[in-house]
């Protein structure tokens, strides 16, 4: 309950080294590179029925006995003072770019691309709900393609991930009898291969909170990152339910936790009393004080050496104005933190469900909707930051004593 309603308050907030460009003009209208786009037919199940998702089967190898080197990105932070973040890309809004709606309408939510995500070979997706598409930008920031989700049966995408070589787009859509609650599993060019409906028992009171893909790419309700709902705290099997397993299969089942690179995670959410809120990684417990006791610690994502990444959301102040610090922290596989950035939310034209992801160079990139511009920015690791405001609490995420 308290990521619930930490949530509302974020929500009523906003009302090294890559080159900056500008990319190239995106038509809103015929977009030609939707004739590439193969349309894909969904069976889409019966009311009262049992899911049957359409699944094309995943290739998976056979494990060896070879134990090959992990990796170790190079990343580090800086022990100056310097600028919250680079600026990769830009696209412009308006003609030959993107679209916001409700700028400048009384009593209208501002909304428009509303989720980053990076793909394994540096590639960048933005999705675009209002022209309902998925727009590909190169790793210098040039525009590549737009996948037109009307072709593939998807209406409305609300949030966007990409984990173990999959890309799983969230869909929830009020225009559709009955409402959809969906997730779709896409290949990483954009090509359908299962859509899986979400009961109602699962929905948290007709809504999708929770959803996450880990490590291995099995599809999570993970109810411990937004807290149990009233209702359903004795309704639901566990903490963390696996709704669809590695291979794509349907299959909901009480799980462990969050899997990365053969290492359990868990959230745990902060009480008024203690105002820490933790994440357990393996057999190590990491916690964050916040000053008034909202707001919430995550995962987003792990390096093949097991050096993770957590965000951090903290609720510095809640009158005259909420305000809100928005952290990334990056942590050794022991707990230590490395590093810490932060995301600039004052900065933020509107609400963005999915506004930080981790690059497969180990960088953290975010999506800025500005009034003219839609960048993407690469966020800057320093050793330590200041409160976001006086009398906050610092930025910080320490290993919990055994």
């Amino acid at each position: 309950m308290i990521r619930g309603f930490t949530a509302l308050l974020i929500t009523l907030v906003f009302l090294s080294a890559c080159k900056p460009t500008t990319s190239e003009p995106i038509p809103l209208v015929d977009t030609p590179t939707n004739a590439e786009v193969q349309s894909t037919k969904i069976v889409t199940p019966e009311p009262e029925q049992t899911i049957t998702p359409n699944i094309i089967s995943t290739v998976t190898t056979q494990p060896t006995n070879t134990i090959a080197p992990v990796p170790s990105l190079n990343v580090s932070a800086s022990n100056q003072t310097g600028p919250l973040y680079d600026l990769s890309f830009s696209i412009p809004v308006g003609k030959g770019g993107v679209r916001y709606q409700g700028v400048g309408v009384e009593r209208m939510e501002i909304t428009g691309p509303n989720a980053l995500a990076a793909l394994p070979d540096g590639r960048f997706i933005i999705a675009d709900p209002l022209d309902n598409r998925l727009l590909y930008y190169k790793p210098d920031g040039n525009f590549e393609k737009a996948i037109d989700l009307f072709t593939l049966g998807i209406v409305n995408v609300s949030d966007l991930q990409v984990a173990a070589n999959w890309l799983f787009v969230k869909e929830i859509s009020f225009d559709i009898s009955p409402t959809r609650y969906r997730v779709n599993k896409l290949s990483v060019e954009g090509e359908l291969i299962a859509s899986y409906d979400i009961p109602a028992e699962y929905r948290l009171a007709d809504n999708l909170p929770g959803i996450i893909v880990d490590g291995d790419g099995r599809l999570l309700l993970d109810i411990e990152m937004v807290g149990i709902p009233p209702g359903f705290k004795y309704h639901l099997p566990s903490n963390v339910i696996q709704l669809v397993d590695s291979q794509g299969n349907w299959s909901p089942i009480a799980t462990d936790g969050l899997r990365y690179n053969e290492r359990i995670f868990h959230h745990y959410d902060a009480t008024i009393s203690g105002n820490q809120n933790a994440v357990i990684a393996g057999d190590i417990r990491v916690e964050t004080a916040l000053t008034l006791g909202f707001g919430g610690l995550r995962i987003l994502g792990v390096l093949p050496d097991g050096r993770f990444f957590l965000t951090r959301e903290d609720v510095v102040q809640d009158s005259p104005v909420i305000e809100v610090d928005q952290t990334v922290h990056f942590i050794s596989f022991d707990g230590v933190q490395l590093g810490v950035a932060r995301y600039p939310l004052s900065e933020r034209l509107y609400y963005v469900e999915r506004n930080i992801t981790l690059g497969p160079d180990g960088c953290v990139y975010a999506l800025l909707p500005r009034e003219k511009s839609l960048d993407v920015l690469r966020l800057n690791l320093y050793n330590n930051l200041n409160p976001l405001i006086p009398g906050a609490a610092e930025p910080l995420v320490v290993k919990a004593s055994q």
